[in-house]
């Protein structure tokens, strides 16, 4: 899940690469890249980027600088090294295209009043800055040098939960996860009473399949959240496009709040080889005989889409519970569904929906080729506005919530 800092917010993440990016840096461990004095301004998209990423390939240090509010004072300096730098890197580089969307969303009213520059240096010395501005999507975008590319929203996330960091700095400081496979970093984060969140994962041929390649926060750094949790990315290949033979649709109930009721749709890949899920996906909802009787949403897929293999039919063990059918690390396509339940035409019960509920007996999931998957709209635990545990829609009115993205855990 990502980190509660975020809150409610979904996270785009504006990147420039620009040597000349600020000029005066701050003091810090030798070797490492300083931080400009101010922060940057944001750049709009640019470009797509070309095959071979953003960032030249061989980063050997990074410094994360992170800039308050306000006149964007210099707030926090996190020196990355090693295989640490090289795994942010590969993060910066997992984008995809920038959509339309992306572009209509990249607005000055919609930034956040924080920023960032990525410093990376090289054995030759040279040092390529990045400029990070985040907004109020769930999208990133990354952009170097006048091209860009979109990050997945856990990812981008990852990089916005800094913009919390230190102002609780006696807390426990976050153990180090870079290089450990799902299963071990786990272990390691429970043994330092820290739960362990996967957000996705970001290709990488320099480090093993499943290996955590970037945390947040980094290693080291006092924990300024309740709950103790890293968010971690982990290393991918590229795989071949998914196909509807080799593919499980789940569903899992998120409950009701402010009027709204929710759910998640999980696609996990039961073969024994991981492939990429491509987008768009459609949904809607049927009744028992097959026809369509809700509104159809379309998700976009965002960010590194390999899913793992041998993953089958996930559930809650229990009301409120994580899945079953998953183990540390695996990576299942999700996308949430949001219904308004509560509030009706106001000649109907006073203003209230009930009398017009639309509950599917299942969900469709179209494919990016045209093929499909269905699974029925119960959830055995957390019953939730209905005995079967389904989504309850309004008049059948189906909202999305963002983009379909690749993590590696389930939201309790």
């Amino acid at each position: 899940m990502v980190r509660q800092v975020t809150g409610a917010l979904a996270v785009a993440v504006g990147v420039m690469l620009a040597a000349g990016c600020g000029g005066s840096g701050s003091g810090g461990p030798a070797g490492a890249p300083g931080c400009p004095a101010d922060a940057p301004s944001p750049a709009p998209p640019g470009r797509p980027a070309g095959p071979g990423g953003l960032l030249r390939p061989g980063p050997v240090v990074a410094a994360i600088c992170q800039y308050g509010s306000g006149a964007h004072p210099l707030a926090l300096r996190v020196v990355l090294r090693a295989r640490a730098a090289a795994g942010l890197a590969a993060v910066i580089d997992s984008g995809g295209p920038v959509t339309r969307g992306t572009r209509r969303c990249d607005q000055p009213g919609r930034q956040l009043p924080y920023r960032q520059v990525l410093a990376f240096g090289y054995p030759s010395g040279q040092v390529s800055r990045v400029a990070v501005t985040q907004l109020t999507c769930d999208r990133g975008v990354v952009t170097a040098l006048g091209h860009s590319a979109v990050l997945g929203f856990g990812i981008a996330s990852d990089l916005f939960a800094l913009s919390g960091a230190g102002r609780h700095p006696r807390g426990p400081r976050t153990p180090s996860l870079i290089g450990m496979d799902a299963v071990t970093a786990a272990a390691v984060a429970r043994h330092h009473r820290f739960s362990v969140y996967v957000d996705g994962g970001v290709d990488d041929v320099a480090a093993p399949f499943g290996s955590v390649v970037f945390q947040s926060p980094p290693a080291g750094l006092p924990d300024s959240e309740p709950g103790r949790q890293v968010d971690v990315v982990v290393a991918v290949r590229t795989s071949p496009a998914c196909v509807a033979g080799q593919l499980e649709l789940s569903y899992l109930g998120g409950g009701a709040g402010a009027g709204n009721d929710f759910g998640t749709l999980l696609i996990g890949d039961r073969s024994s080889r991981p492939c990429t899920l491509t987008g768009p996906l459609h949904v809607s909802g049927l009744d028992l005989a097959g026809r369509k009787v809700t509104a159809t949403v379309g998700y976009p897929v965002t960010g590194v889409a390999v899913l793992s293999p041998g993953i089958g039919t996930v559930a809650r063990s229990s009301p409120g519970g994580t899945g079953t059918g998953m183990h540390p690390g695996d990576l299942t396509g999700v996308s949430t569904l949001r219904a308004e339940y509560r509030d009706g035409p106001a000649g109907v019960d006073r203003g209230l929906c009930a009398p017009l509920w639309v509950v599917p007996a299942s969900w469709r999931v179209t494919l990016a080729g045209g093929t499909s998957l269905v699974v029925a709209n119960i959830n055995r635990h957390d019953r939730g506005l209905v005995p079967s545990g389904g989504l309850v829609t309004c008049r059948g009115r189906l909202d999305g919530a963002g983009s379909a993205t690749v993590t590696g855990s389930l939201s309790g």
